[in-house]
């Protein structure tokens, strides 16, 4: 027989049977060394020799070396000590057993074998209301001097989502971490990938780089806060921002959706930014979000059609489904955009126009060119204008997960996430 000692109860993950799921509003604690050590004591008084140290599935808050540390206090006191954490690579198994552990025991959800997965075109995203201030008070601009210091906040506080993170701990799907608006999976007039040729980097493909790398998102955290610092009074000994806004955040009922949220809470609270969520049945949700009264919403768009045009033109000033605002009250007058096209043979030059004398006029040259090349020069040129607003924060690309029976055989969907059953039939 063995006892099993908990150490703590943080976790990342929401399997549905567990008491330890995220979602579940509980009073977590993490035990010190002294607090392990006191267990330890006591349930080796009662003549028990084994034990089972157990963590929830958060790496941040039990890390290997705490695990470790428990380890080493549990052989003092037990002949077997067991563990039950989160899955660890071959070394720090290793380390584990140095320290200590006889054996792991991991917990794994299982899958339905007759799950698919599919690509979808779609970019999940969050959205920024255009016409909302996030500069601190007092701040000695407006206009366009105070929306070009926000579009540098807003791509800074971008860089500081990991969205290898939310794919992987949250979501959970097989989704590809965005770079762009524009998702993969849409092409160029000669076949290449067109978010491949997105933003200026040679070192990777879109806006800012979101490899599954630590070194790579340190990289993207430092060039945030000495963005932020430009703006905003950071605290040195506490690491925090004392004068950004609090930013409402709003988003639909679902656990996913909530998830997401709660986890850009915590990650902008570490350096001061407070985030209030507030969740909306779909219906009040969408209609919130379409009259601009938001700061911060949760968004997402799946493609009309295979063209990359589809993700471009919601975005002109007489568009249903302009949630950002561009070209709508105080951003209708704003006069800061420029747009040459005389390098593509289009005669059309403006300096310091509005959203609608430069994003709008090169949506219509886009629908209005019967030259395939150009026109898909064109479009990049508008998503480069839009990711420079930094209104747009993709997330994630989606993917299309549906079950199967393995009897059905004919099935087939496309990237739109349609599915179709004219050729269908069962087998044996």
């Amino acid at each position: 027989f063995f006892t099993p000692l908990y150490l703590a109860n943080y976790c990342e993950n929401y399997c549905v049977y567990c008491g330890f799921n995220c979602h579940n509003k509980i009073q977590r604690a993490r035990l010190s060394v002294e607090q392990m050590e006191q267990e330890m004591k006591a349930i080796a008084a009662t003549g028990m020799q084994e034990v089972l140290l157990l963590t929830g599935e958060s790496r941040k808050m039990s890390d290997i070396n705490y695990i470790g540390e428990a380890c080493k206090l549990a052989r003092k006191y037990f002949k077997v000590v067991g563990l039950e954490i989160y899955p660890v690579n071959s070394e720090e198994y290793a380390y584990l057993h140095k320290c200590g552990a006889d054996f792991v025991t991991i917990f794994q959800e299982t899958y339905n074998s007759e799950i698919s997965i599919t690509e979808q075109l779609g970019t999940y995203y969050i959205c920024w209301n255009v016409n909302e201030s996030i500069l601190p008070e007092g701040y000695d601009a407006d206009g366009g001097e105070a929306e070009k210091a926000m579009s540098e906040i807003r791509k800074a506080i971008s860089l500081l989502i990991d969205r290898n993170y939310i794919v992987n701990a949250i979501t959970k799907g097989s989704e590809t971490p965005a770079s762009t608006f524009v998702p993969k999976g849409l092409s160029n007039h000669d076949g290449t990938q067109f978010y491949h040729e997105a933003g200026v980097s040679t070192d990777y493909f879109g806006y800012f780089n979101v490899a599954d790398d630590d070194d790579v998102f340190a990289e993207n955290y430092a060039s945030a806060i000495k963005t932020l610092k430009k703006y905003y009074t950071l605290n040195e000994e506490s690491g925090k921002f004392t004068d950004i806004p609090e930013i409402t955040y709003i988003c639909n009922k679902g656990d996913i959706h909530l998830a997401i949220a709660e986890y850009i809470k915590g990650a902008l609270s570490v350096i001061g930014i407070e985030i209030n969520i507030i969740e909306q049945e779909w219906d009040s949700f969408v209609e919130t979000r379409k009259k601009g009264d938001y700061t911060f919403a949760r968004n997402g768009w799946l493609a009309d059609y295979i063209y990359p045009v589809s993700f471009l033109d919601m975005w002109t000033t007489a568009s249903g489904n302009n949630d950002i605002q561009f070209g709508s009250g105080s951003h209708k007058d704003l006069a800061i955009y420029s747009l040459d096209l005389t390098p593509y043979g289009i005669d059309i030059k403006v300096e310091k126009g509005t959203w609608a004398e430069t994003y709008d006029v090169l949506l219509s040259e886009i629908k209005e060119s019967d030259d395939p090349e150009l026109r898909f020069e064109l479009m990049h040129l508008a998503e480069d204008i839009l990711m420079e607003t930094g209104c747009i924060m993709p997330l994630y690309y989606y993917t299309d997960v549906f079950m199967i029976n393995s009897k059905v055989q004919g099935f087939y969907c496309n990237p739109l996430g349609y599915k179709y059953f004219m050729q269908c039939r069962l087998t044996e």
